[in-house]
This record gives C-alpha cells, sequence and structure tokens, in this order.
C-alpha cells in the first residue's frame, strides 16, 4: 500500500491524530522526550503564538498507510536568524529566542521501523511550496534526515551540515558497580567521597514519586540554578516566564515516571537538584541545579546528588543516562563522549541563499576562531543557561 502525505496546519486538525501519535511515538526507534506529543504541543501552545510565522505557521507532516500513521515531521514555519532569509521551516521546539530557549536535543523524524526513506520521499513534496529555508537542530548524526537534507542539492538547494558536538552517555548496561569501575581512580575515589559525605552529615535524598513532589523540586531546581547564574552576571533560563510555563505544565503532563526530578538536601535545605526524562530504560539529564557554598559539609554537592540518582535508577533498570550536548567537567568526569549531534540547514536558490549562506558560514567561522582560544579555567559543577 503506498503512502499518503498529510500537512497539518490547523491545532485542530492535529489533536484528532493524538491516538495515533502516540502510538507512533511508542513504536519509533527515533523517539525521544522532544517527539512526545505532550512535549510538542505544549510548547506550540507557549511558543508558538510569539514564533510562528504567517496565519497557519503549522506545518506537521504526517505519512500515512491507510488509516495508520508510519512517520511525522513536526515542523512550523517560522523566522530565520539571518534576516535575509525569510520564512522557514524548523522543529517544534527549536528557533527561540537565546534567552528562553528549551535547547531540545535528539530531534528527528518520527516513524515506523523500515519506513524513514519512502517518508521523506514523500515529505519532500513540501518544498514545492517553497519556504526560503530548512533549519532543522540537535539531529543525530546516524539519523535518516541527513543523507535526505544532504540530497536536496539535487533540487537546486544549498544544504549543509553543522557539527554540534557530541552528546555524553553514562554507561549502566553493564550494571553501577561497572561503570564505577571505567571511571579513573581519582574520579571514582572522588565520587565515592562526595557520596560518603551526604550520607554521613544526614543528607536527604528525594526522587519525586508524585506530581506534587515534581514540582517542589522543580521550584527548588529553578532557585538553585538562577541563584548560580545571578552570581555571574546572567540571568539564567528560568527567569524567563515562557521558559517556567512550559517545563512546569511539562512535569504535570508527564508524570513522575517520565519527567524524572530528583534533589538532595542537608539540614531541610536544597543543595543539587537534577530533572531529566525517561524513554523506556534511558534517562535524558535535561538541567540540573547546586548550591554554591564553600561552607558547605558535602564538598561537591553536585556530584553528590548526581551519585545518590545515578545508584537509584542503576536499581530501577535504567541503563543509561544522556547527558546531552555540552561540555562540563562532571560530564568529562562522570560520561563518554558518545555520537554526534548535527544542525541541518538547507536554502532555496536565489539571492537570499546566496546571502545567507555566505553570512552563515562567516558565522561559523568566527565561532571556530573563538574556540581556538584558550578556555577558562572551569570552576567545578557547571549547567546550562
Amino acid at each position: 500500500m503506498t503512502g499518503r502525505l498529510e500537512v497539518i496546519t490547523s491545532v485542530d486538525r492535529w489533536r484528532e491524530i493524538e491516538a495515533d501519535w502516540r502510538a507512533l511515538y511508542d513504536a519509533s526507534p527515533n523517539a525521544s522526550p522532544p517527539l512526545s506529543w505532550e512535549w510538542c504541543t505544549l510548547w506550540w501552545e507557549v511558543y508558538g503564538p510569539t514564533y510562528g510565522h504567517g496565519e497557519e505557521p503549522l506545518r506537521i507532516a504526517c505519512v500515512w498507510r491507510g488509516d495508520r500513521l508510519v512517520a511525522v515531521l513536526p515542523l512550523y514555519l517560522g523566522r530565520f536568524p539571518c534576516r535575509f532569509a525569510g520564512a522557514c521551516l524548523h522543529f517544534l521546539s527549536t528557533g527561540e529566542d537565546e534567552y528562553e530557549e528549551t535547547c531540545a536535543d535528539y530531534l528527528d523524524l518520527l516513524c515506523e521501523p523500515g519506513e524513514a526513506e519512502p517518508a521523506l520521499a514523500l515529505i519532500e513534496s513540501m518544498l514545492n511550496a517553497r519556504p526560503s529555508c530548512l533549519n532543522l537542530n540537535a539531529v543525530s548524526a546516524d539519523s535518516p534526515l541527513v543523507p535526505w537534507v544532504m540530497g536536496l542539492s539535487h533540487r537546486g538547494w544549498w544544504p549543509r551540515q553543522t557539527s554540534l558536538g557530541p552528546s555524553w552517555v553514562l554507561d549502566l548496561s553493564d550494571g553501577y558497580d561497572a561503570w564505577l569501575a571505567s571511571l579513573s581512580k581519582s574520579t571514582r575515589r572522588g565520587a565515592r567521597r562526595s557520596l560518603d559525605q551526604s550520607v554521613e552529615v544526614g543528607g536527604a535524598y528525594l526522587r519525586a514519586k508524585t506530581t506534587e513532589q515534581a514540582l517542589a523540586v522543580y521550584d527548588a531546581l529553578a532557585e538553585l540554578h538562577q541563584q548560580r547564574w545571578e552570581l555571574r552576571g546572567k540571568p539564567g533560563c528560568f527567569a524567563a516566564p515562557r521558559f517556567a510555563e512550559f517545563h512546569r505544565r511539562l512535569i504535570v503532563a508527564l508524570g513522575p515516571e517520565r519527567a524524572v526530578l530528583s534533589l538532595l538536601s542537608l539540614d531541610g535545605r536544597p543543595v543539587a537538584a537534577n530533572y531529566g526524562f525517561r524513554v523506556g530504560n534511558k534517562i535524558d539529564c535535561y538541567q540540573a541545579g547546586t548550591q554554591v557554598d564553600p561552607d558547605l559539609a558535602v564538598k561537591s554537592p553536585g556530584i553528590a546528588g548526581y551519585m545518590h540518582l545515578i545508584t537509584d535508577l542503576a536499581d530501577d533498570g535504567v541503563t543509561a543516562l544522556d547527558f546531552l550536548l555540552g561540555e562540563a567537567p562532571h560530564k568529562d568526569r562522570l560520561c563518554q563522549p558518545r555520537g554526534e549531534l548535527l544542525r541541518l540547514t538547507a536554502a532555496a536558490p536565489g539571492v537570499r541563499a546566496m546571502l545567507c549562506h555566505v553570512r552563515e558560514a562567516a558565522s561559523q567561522w568566527r565561532q571556530r576562531r573563538a574556540a581556538s582560544r584558550p578556555a577558562p579555567e572551569a570552576d567545578g559543577q557547571s549547567d546550562s543557561p
């Protein structure tokens, strides 16, 4: 049976396929938290009115075989950072201003096994409507989207792929003890010391089991995170109302089984909090907050918080904690770089494409030049703004 493409542009029609989307998510090997029904629909409710372009900015590409949904590419029409580019197709949960961006990783084509290539062949017909460009961020290097976007050169488009760096994975597939043994001696000793110190001084560890607990941990995480970034003279992402609203609503929608929040407290005072998402036996570690206080009884509360969480999750059957994009001292100590995430762009032929291409190439050259300069000393546990 041949496939059929439907491009959904209305929220009402999108809501009608909720059960089909959820079934596809459960069947797809590319499923990730930002592709879930809850994440996509909530992001559009919170961010869509601001970042959508035109009267009907939704572009949810759905491929059907009969009455079965076999593939989804969740896009919307928005702006592109280059002022020359005009309207651009983005993944849902991308394209926001930096101060409130959700920084979603592992965005992809949601599809049944074996359906990626025929689905993308149908989805390519969307480009006949000729948006000026395609901007797909944080795509795994082994995604079927990579050869598809790069192959758009046959249409005269200008495709480009840019490495964003590796994800950082803590491998528990052989169990907690095997992971611990894989660390360097100094890291292993320091991690154990942090965990032991937190126990010796009566630290209380909590993994949220109810929505109420999860929201309370989230509030503690937001406060810890904001304190850390305010000390650096930066506002931090939780200062953005849309960012805060999106995540509070997402935690409620997912529930504590899928939104994983944990807290380490000393004398009733939160000192380390973690927030992630569970898909199968994998946790995507999305955000963290740590108390900055040299007089704490635990030398490294962030590492202590992670150690409590890791032992807890290992006992719960989790086989991997993915710390996602971005370098940080704790990632370098506890994880291994694995895979690569890419930004995929393609510009339609024309003067706009040429100007956008030149501007992006110049921007990337400046970024590479800045990255080649010596970095300042890290200040211990890091979390993203």
